[in-house]
């Protein structure tokens, strides 16, 4: 399973994990908490899970870009993002029923996800100056960790440095033969371990790492 993949997972969980403190107790039958509790069952070896919830999000964002762009549900063409008939997200209840603050916490984790599910999109730019802004009026409700700009870069480069020591890349010209070594020698759980410590500490949030990085991969799924 690749980088992307680890963490556009993890930004999934983190917004349905916002959501449901908010809604999930509010919803008629809570489909929205119901779809939290399943995502809290999926550990980083259930794999096809993992795709499953991508694949959703990622047929979600790509109807409604327009809309998660420019922040405005109006024009979203599709207000579910469904994971079973029982389990889903009703973005129509959502948006009607959040305060103005909450709405505005919301953008960022959909652009977050559509930053990391499509680099090409112009969602990692906005959310770069979504956070400059943010640093400007001193307001780090949002984004916590703005005052450190430097948090992601340094996390990014100490990955880097890790997976360089561990893993061969002179002579791995194929991404399978350095995964495979990444696991191997443990390294892939290490690294999984220190982001998820990082950002349960607040050292650094997901939507700092996107607009942090340079570029990312495709995240391809079925």
């Amino acid at each position: 399973m690749s980088n992307a993949h680890v963490l556009c997972f993890k930004a999934i969980a983190s917004f349905v994990g916002d959501l449901n403190e908010v809604f999930g107790e509010l919803e008629p039958n809570r489909p929205l908490k119901l779809y939290y509790k399943i995502l809290e069952q999926i550990t980083f070896t259930h794999q096809v899970a993992i795709e499953k919830n991508i694949a959703i999000f990622k047929k979600f964002i790509q109807a409604n870009e327009l809309g998660i762009l420019k922040k405005d549900f109006s024009l979203f063409n599709e207000t579910k993002l469904v994971y079973s008939e029982k389990a889903f997200i009703d973005f129509e209840y959502i948006f009607e029923n959040a305060k103005n603050n909450v709405v505005e916490e919301i953008w960022p984790h959909l652009l977050t996800i559509m930053a990391i599910i499509n680099p090409e999109s112009k969602a990692r730019e906005l959310l770069s100056e979504m956070r400059a802004l943010t640093r400007m009026d001193a307001c780090d409700h949002v984004y916590p960790n703005t005052s450190s700009s430097g948090s992601e870069t340094a996390v990014i480069s100490n990955l880097v440095s890790k997976i360089q020591k561990h893993v061969n890349l002179e002579n791995s010209a194929n991404p399978m033969d350095v995964v495979l070594q990444m696991m191997q020698s443990g390294a892939f759980n290490e690294i999984v371990q220190e982001l998820s410590q990082s950002m349960q500490n607040g050292e650094i949030d997901i939507a700092g790492l996107v607009s942090s990085l340079g570029q990312f991969e495709n995240v391809e799924t079925d």
